[in-house]
């Protein structure tokens, strides 16, 4: 019979075979090419520098970095097929001098494999009377190394393939760089064409945007090449980029203040850090950063995708989470507070205790409506509304905090932010693990624990614009703040953190200490 099944031409197979190779250099090149970029961009916008540096760094970064990754892949490459080249004449030489205990051990891992004494006999007696054959499944079996790609062809020059094909990963590498890197800097700079007034927030909003997108198209792009989900893919790609985004802004913005170092030959004069511009801060800025923020709320709950088979993870890590961000909550508080009697603001007594007043009503009203939630919430029902409840209400009142701290000063606010993120990452961890505990899958535990920790952003702003409209009021927002951070970090971040070091996995006096250095060196930093 000829009908039936038809055979895959030679070149057909060759070509898929080089298709999937090449696709982990396009991704690689694509995805450090567009993360590099945009980083440079998320550090001049942290810094607020010049707009005209991301175009200067950019196109030197892209044609600079494609010839490094491009050389760097060809010659990687090339190191590993010289090695299993190397193996593989080695394996050959060792085969002819000892064919029979070759034989035997090839035969040990096919038993070890699961198959039966006799077949594994059976299997090495067919493959050894070929030499290549037996090298390539001894290579396999034995080194967990593939045979070089030309071992079917003994007349072939075995090189001379390996060579094009690393070159061919070099240059996809490259062109992918540039061609996925570029894609930040166009958005950047478009705007400048299609908007009226091109400011940098503008630009880099729009650079995020596209960037944003890329990320997850390169990462659907692979999902269909690898056979893998798409949407996990594609938000990995995301949360990867994002997450180099957020630390090349925060490198920027904590290095603003060197911008002009340049300038010390000219003037002669010792270096001395620059003053803020302004106080005030502008609601783009706490937006941006009261964003950044919450977002940490996912930080918290990656831990879930590695341990989403346990009800629990561990009390130590958790404690340790919420002392440390207890710590820095209070001592912010307490900074709060100290400047606001040194300046002599009549209205923050009076705001201290409307402050607490507020954190008080919030819990004397909302408890009976919460142990409803938490039975709910125990016994399965509806819990993703229960929590969402519950944390919303908190992260606004941590919100309004925020909001009024950065109507006191920038640098207040940005330290309040700080504080606030790192106490973002233990909430956003208790509420994954309640829902991944409950059967919910981790991606949804996380998007859950960032909804909960968006209010933030939203009373932040409130906050400070109205601090900002009335500015004779500031004492009394400097007051509310410093009363409902001290509440939040005496009435939920600490108790939590010492409940969970009386677990035996915990022990309190640790605890304790981290709590009171963590204390002590953020009130040394503000306040001296």
């Amino acid at each position: 019979m000829t009908g039936g099944t038809k055979k895959v031409p030679e070149s057909s197979r060759n070509e898929a075979e080089e298709g999937g190779a090449l696709v982990k250099s396009l991704v690689f090149g694509g995805l450090d090419g567009i993360i590099t970029t945009f980083a440079i961009v998320a550090t001049v916008a942290g810094a607020r520098a010049h707009a005209g540096l991301v175009l200067l760094m950019g196109v030197a970064n892209l044609i600079a970095d494609a010839l490094s990754m491009g050389i760097g892949d060809f010659l990687s490459e090339r190191a590993e097929d010289e090695y299993v080249e190397g193996e593989y004449r080695r394996e050959i030489v060792e085969l002819r001098q000892t064919r029979e205990w070759k034989k035997r051990q090839l035969e040990a891992s096919y038993v070890r494999a699961g198959l039966e004494p006799a077949a594994a006999q059976a299997a090495v007696e067919a493959v050894a009377t070929v030499d290549d054959v037996f090298v390539a499944h001894s290579m396999l079996m034995r080194l967990e190394l593939l045979a070089p790609g030309n071992w079917r062809c003994p007349t072939s020059a075995v090189s001379g393939g390996a060579v094009w094909m690393a070159a061919k990963k070099g240059a996809t590498t490259a062109g992918a760089f540039v061609a996925f890197g570029a894609t930040p800097l166009a958005a950047y700079y478009a705007t400048v064409t299609l908007s009226r007034r091109p400011l940098p927030e503008l630009m880099f909003t729009a650079s995020c945007v596209v960037t944003t997108t890329t990320l997850l198209a390169l990462g659907a792009a692979k999902a269909r090449l690898t056979n893998q989900p798409i949407l996990e893919s594609a938000v990995g790609m995301v949360v990867n980029g994002g997450a180099a985004a957020i630390a090349a802004f925060s490198v920027g913005r904590i290095f603003e203040d060197f911008e002009g170092w340049h300038d010390l030959a000219a003037t002669g004069r010792p270096f001395v850090l620059s003053e803020p511009a302004s106080s005030e801060s502008s609601v783009s800025v706490v937006a941006l950063e009261t964003g950044v923020a919450s977002l940490f709320a996912v930080v918290g709950a990656l831990p879930t995708f590695y341990l989403s088979g346990r009800k629990e993870l561990p009390n130590g890590f958790v404690g340790l989470s919420n002392a440390f961000a207890g710590g820095a909550v209070a001592s912010i508080s307490l900074a709060l507070a100290a400047d606001a009697v040194r300046d002599g603001r009549s209205l923050a007594g009076f705001g201290f205790l409307l402050g607490l007043a507020s954190a008080i009503a919030r819990v004397f009203f909302a408890s009976d409506d919460d142990d409803q939630k938490n039975h709910e919430v125990n016994n399965g029902a509806s819990p993703v509304s229960a929590l969402a409840v519950a944390l919303a209400s908190h992260s606004t009142a941590e919100g309004l905090a925020l909001g009024a701290a950065y109507a006191h000063s920038y640098a207040r606010g940005r330290a309040a932010a700080l504080s606030i993120l790192v106490h973002n990452v233990p909430e956003g961890l208790a509420t994954a693990t309640v829902l991944v505990g409950r059967g919910r899958s981790p991606a949804f535990a996380a998007l859950c624990a960032y909804a909960a920790a968006a209010p933030q952003t939203i009373g932040a702003i409130i906050a400070s614009a109205s601090a900002g409209i009335f500015a004779d009021l500031s004492g009394l927002f400097v007051g509310f703040a410093a009363a409902m951070m001290l509440w939040i970090a005496f009435s939920e971040l600490l108790p939590d953190a010492l409940d969970a070091a009386d677990k035996p996995d915990g022990p309190t006096r640790d605890l304790v200490a981290l709590v009171a250095s963590s204390a002590a060196l953020a009130v040394s930093l503000f306040l001296v």
